[in-house]
């Protein structure tokens, strides 16, 4: 089971998953096929009608019968036909004929092209795209290997045309629980990038800021925060270090040591022990819990954190050009830092936020959602763990009440209705002490506000656990994350 801990990066790879592919191959789809006859090419063109109208099942039948009418014809006027037809099944979701087809049309390339032939990339991509849809991973990274190997042969190893490839499998890699194969993939996509461009040209930066969010995602964390320093490094030699390009790697920076003390904070506080009752594991090849790191969940290095934000403000601060929202909001972000750190100057920031809103009616609704209700700032998503115990319940919750404190720290926390275990009431209880947010402001004053978390569902498990670790810092996470409106 693939962690919550994983789930941006998975996110951001599997966006491009099979309806997107699919369309991205309608937009290649040529209108006319090559060297067929008119009656053919009539249903074709009808065909591509019904696939624009989004008429897909009709599609499918009239590009069915295309097969069917060339079927006594030579194997090379298949081929096309029988990739259309595969990417019209991908399309509908039927993904079993879409697999057939694709080995079909891979045979058929083999046979009058060769086993390299350039011609085989398209429906080998495809056949591991739909492979890995239906949970053949093993397959679907066979299919993507070979098609790897062809761009390999005709175009080197360093060839662009690979990165989707290269994509596809640090999924499947993750799906594996394979960390060190997935960051294999993601570094070579890097070097590909590297090598095309050069170690220092922007056209780097946008590889340099997928690896640096990779390297978070997995809890590489250092790493992570060297790849953004590349990225300002080329900004600052080609703009200078003023430049608001610099912004989003600045805030980047800040974001990584964020995560990386949530990963602690409302990690392993909680779930330190791995006893029979818990099950706690770790992945192979994880590290295990730091018991320094168990003992003061505070120990996280934000500093150049702070200062990359810091750094952020400032420049918004000193372009003419750049918007007050722009500036209220990087304000906020600082303020943010500051009160997850436990810093006091929060508060001066939250006020000088609010005074740049102060009586614009332009700006009433920036003002309500950043101040009008205490917003929870950490963690980005709860965490509980699943009950383990003899089930005697469909779902296990839990209400609580709290008191948000005008630092941001929560206070008065009271269960007021559980059907938990007395234990996961006191353990509930740390995680809400935990918690951090933007306290409400009223007249330009943080306020204290009495706030209700309602219906914390808890997975539940009477055997076996769903709990894992996800960064080499032995941070936990569950398979079920709660509901809640914080």
């Amino acid at each position: 089971m693939l962690s919550k801990r994983l789930s941006a990066l998975l996110v951001l790879l599997c966006c491009t998953g099979i309806c997107s592919a699919s369309q991205d191959w309608f937009d290649g789809m040529s209108d006319d096929l090559p060297d067929v006859p008119a009656a053919v090419q009539q249903l074709h063109h009808k065909m591509l009608e019904y696939k624009n109208a989004n008429e897909l099942d009709a599609a499918i039948d009239t590009s069915r019968e295309i097969v069917d009418m060339l079927a006594n014809r030579s194997q090379e006027s298949l081929i096309r036909p029988l990739l259309n037809l595969a990417l019209l099944q991908l399309a509908a979701r039927k993904t079993g004929q879409a697999i057939s087809n694709l080995q079909q049309c891979v045979e058929l390339i083999e046979t009058t092209e060769g086993v390299f032939s350039p011609q085989l990339i398209q429906p080998l991509f495809l056949l591991g795209t739909a492979q890995k849809i239906t949970g053949d991973h093993d397959a679907a990274v066979a299919a993507f290997r070979r098609a790897q190997h062809v761009i390999h042969r005709h175009d080197g190893v360093y060839s662009f045309d690979q990165l989707d490839l290269i994509d596809q499998l640090t999924i499947l890699n993750i799906a594996a629980g394979d960390l060190n194969g997935a960051g294999r993939e993601q570094y070579f996509y890097l070097k590909i990038n590297e090598a095309a461009f050069g170690n220092e040209s922007l056209e780097l930066i946008p590889a340099l800021d997928k690896y640096a969010q990779y390297l978070k995602d997995v809890g590489r964390f250092q790493g992570s925060i060297a790849h953004y320093k590349r990225a300002i490094t080329i900004i600052e030699n080609n703009y200078g270090d003023k430049d608001i390009r610099l912004i989003e790697h600045l805030q980047g920076i800040a974001d990584v040591r964020l995560y990386q003390q949530e990963a602690l904070r409302y990690g392993l506080t909680w779930t330190v022990k791995n006893d029979s009752r818990s099950g706690l594991t770790f992945r192979a090849q994880q590290t295990g819990p730091r018991n320094y790191l168990l003992k003061n969940p505070e120990r996280v290095r934000t500093s150049d954190g702070k200062k990359a934000l810091e750094r952020a403000l400032g420049i918004i601060s000193d372009d003419p050009e750049s918007d007050i929202t722009d500036h209220i909001r990087a304000l906020v972000r600082l303020g943010d830092m500051y009160t997850i750190t436990g810093d006091s100057k929060a508060s001066d920031l939250y006020k000088q936020a609010f005074e740049l809103m102060a009586g614009r009616e332009d700006l009433e609704e920036l003002n309500s959602d950043l101040f009008g209700l205490p917003t929870r700032i950490q963690p980005k998503n709860t965490h509980l763990l699943p009950i383990y115990t003899s089930v005697v319940a469909d779902t296990y919750y839990a209400d609580a009440e709290l008191t948000v404190k005008p630092n941001g720290r929560t206070g008065n926390i009271r269960i007021i209705d559980s059907n938990i275990p007395h234990q996961e009431r006191k353990t509930l209880k740390r995680m809400l002490f935990l918690y951090r947010y933007r306290p409400r402001m009223v007249d330009g004053e943080l306020v204290p506000t009495d706030f209700g978390i309602h219906q914390l569902y808890y997975p539940v498990s009477s055997t076996t656990n769903t709990a894992t670790s996800t960064t080499d810092t032995g941070s936990i996470s569950t398979d079920s994350e709660t509901s809640a409106r914080l």
